[in-house]
């Protein structure tokens, strides 16, 4: 059709709608139906809300909660939390995913399947324990891995605990049974008792570690006053930038320790637990330390805005020296701590580069620090050259469950250790750094 023939459909709908009596009447209509909307809306704001929508009390256990925003608990899901485990699980370097089977119940995590080694399955659990609302992480995963005979695995736990300065294994005991290792024996410190343990884990070829060495307190240490032990784990957990030192509380009847309160995660209850070994206690308990995200974010005081008044150097110069006690790899006798305006100084030698970079970590934690300078010399002990360090690295490297596959070459000049090499991720690439770091060997190491 011609365009000049073409009816002028358009033209005529707008001057049907612009006569049409019917559309200007339920315009009008419409205009004032919103109007009064808007206007009522406005006058219910205005309204001052009801008591019971300001003040809503939940009591839990003891303790009463005054909610001013009417708002229901936050619903932690376990739908949620089990896909935010596996989100965090999928973001983790050297976690095969696919593996993995979680399930989330009450806010408590089943984790299913299997890990090539102690140390991934270890690390999927300490993942799962960190996600908001989960209470518990029950840790079903077997060891999938090529068969390392007994006596094989013996032999190479035995090189490792007689090469950590830190350790005396002529006082541990070792039994193995298909893979799982049982520690017994006695040590005098939490310290010695938690190397021991990792040492065993750090095996290729171990698939469980039962832990049942003895605690036996040096003389002077054991018998300390209760009173004495509670006062230490409080500043120690006033000290820590990680725990919120208002919500815990801590007990103390013959050397036996209990917490209660609450946490945020998992993951901060067993830090809380952490900071509760001290010299001379014989057992830590937190049954009733609850893990509780919506009753953690209630009660919580954020910390106040810092004053211009100086913080008492002393005070986070004791806090620092408890933190470095705390920490398994450093021995706290031989560290000097110096306190300065915020920033803490330290001197001193260790058995280390590991021990070295762990003082650091531990200090930086400390509530009052912003500004660690680490003036540490390692002193491993013993007379080490260039051959002896790269066989003892090489050793290391050999029986890793993580890197034992992975072809690296290990060269020493002057104690400076490179390794040379090809991994699958950036955690078997740390993990290869973390080996040279802890043997009694380098002060320095380079990555190729």
């Amino acid at each position: 059709m011609h365009p000049e023939n073409r009816p002028p459909v358009r033209t005529i709908a707008r001057e049907a709608r612009g006569n049409d009596p019917r559309i200007v009447l339920f315009i009008a209509l419409f205009l004032a139906l919103f109007t009064m909307l808007v206007v009522v809306g406005q006058a219910q704001q205005a309204e001052p809300p009801s008591d019971a929508a300001i003040q809503r009390t939940t009591t839990i256990e003891q303790t009463t909660i005054t909610r001013r925003d009417g708002a229901p608990p936050l619903e932690l899901s376990d739908l949620g939390m089990k896909l935010a485990i596996e989100r965090e699980l999928a973001r983790a370097p050297g976690i095969n995913t696919a593996t993995l089977d979680i399930d989330v119940s009450d806010g408590i995590a089943t984790i299913t399947g299997s890990a090539p080694n102690v140390i991934v399955r270890d690390r999927v659990e300490r993942i799962a324990a960190t996600v908001r609302g989960v209470t518990a992480v029950v840790n079903h995963l077997t060891i999938e891995s090529a068969d390392v005979a007994d006596p094989v695995i013996l032999a190479n736990l035995q090189r490792a605990l007689g090469a950590d300065p830190a350790l005396d294994p002529g006082l541990l005991q070792i039994s193995i049974d298909s893979g799982i290792v049982t520690l017994s024996g006695s040590v005098d410190s939490w310290r010695e008792r938690w190397l021991a343990e990792e040492a065993a884990k750090n095996v290729y070829g171990v698939r469980g570690v039962v832990n049942q060495i003895q605690l036996e307190y040096p003389e002077g240490t054991a018998g300390r006053a209760d009173d004495e032990i509670q006062q230490q784990i409080i500043d120690r957990i006033n000290g820590s930038a990680l725990i919120d030192a208002g919500l815990v509380a801590v007990g103390v009847r013959d050397g036996q320790v209990s917490l209660s309160g609450i946490v945020p995660s998992l993951a901060d209850k067993v830090t809380a637990m952490r900071l509760a070994w001290v010299s001379g206690v014989t057992s830590v308990t937190a049954d009733e330390l609850k893990v509780d995200w919506e009753l953690y974010r209630t009660q919580y005081t954020p910390p106040a805005a810092p004053s211009d008044a100086p913080v008492r150097s002393d005070s986070v110069r004791e806090q620092a020296r408890d933190a470095l006690m705390l920490n398994p790899y450093v021995e706290q006798e031989n560290v000097e701590v110096v306190i300065n305006n915020g920033v803490a100084t330290l001197s001193g030698t260790v058995r280390s580069l590991t021990a070295k970079r762990e003082a650091a970590e531990a200090v930086r934690h400390v509530g009052g620090i912003f500004e660690v300078r680490n003036n540490l010399m390692i002193d491993p002990g013993i007379e080490a050259t260039d051959a002896a360090i790269a066989q003892s690295v090489s050793d290391a490297l050999r029986v890793d469950p993580v890197v034992e596959q992975v072809e690296v070459d290990v060269a020493v000049d002057q104690g400076i250790v490179t390794l040379r090499g090809q991994v699958d991720d950036a955690f078997e690439r740390a993990r290869a750094e973390e080996l040279p770091a802890g043997s009694p060997a380098p002060w320095r190491w380079r990555m190729s």
